[in-house]
């Protein structure tokens, strides 16, 4: 009987292990993530603020602030979501479009919402970022994404992870 016992928690016990090896992040990944996020490689940076709060622009005319892009710390998409809206791209209504990061976006290898573009009226596709990204990249951007901001304010060991430990910047999230 206590064999079946040990057997049964030794079972658990792998169980568990290989559990939370699934969800070791890859360091490796993370700073790849992070470098994607800065400019110039995926620019993430400058709308969604490298606090992942969303960035604040002033616009000259108007002499008010608009965030271009959205808070990712109270994002609640999934990894597969936010691959996809990296991947594809977003049409803005009131703020700035969020850019197409993937070259096979919006086609039969990589449909968009189940679309390709000639599914789409004239217009209606996101535009191609300058620098296109990998689907390695894109997943490196959101482990790190994930990781970082999506449900959490910044930290101190966060800003030291993304600006470095000799910044000095870090030192108001003390």
């Amino acid at each position: 009987m206590n064999t079946g016992r040990s057997l049964l928690a030794g079972l658990v016990c792998a169980v568990l292990a290989q559990v939370a090896a699934a969800q070791t992040v890859d360091q490796a990944q993370i700073d790849e993530g992070i470098a994607v996020y800065k400019p110039p490689i995926g620019n993430c940076e400058p709308c969604h603020g490298f606090a992942g709060g969303g960035a604040l622009a002033m616009d000259v005319y108007t002499d008010k602030g608009t965030a271009p892009g959205p808070p990712l710390t109270t994002s609640k998409m999934s990894r597969e979501q936010m691959i996809e809206i990296i991947a594809c791209g977003r049409l803005g209504n009131e703020t700035l479009p969020m850019p197409q990061y993937l070259v096979a976006a919006w086609t039969r290898e990589h449909p968009c919402g189940g679309k390709v573009a000639a599914d789409l009226p004239m217009g209606e596709k996101p535009p191609l970022t300058s620098r296109p990204l990998s689907v390695r990249e894109i997943e490196a951007v959101v482990a790190f994404i994930q990781l970082a901001y999506q449900g959490k304010s910044m930290t101190f060991e966060t800003c030291q992870m993304y600006w470095g430990t000799r910044s000095l910047a870090c030192g108001i999230f003390k």
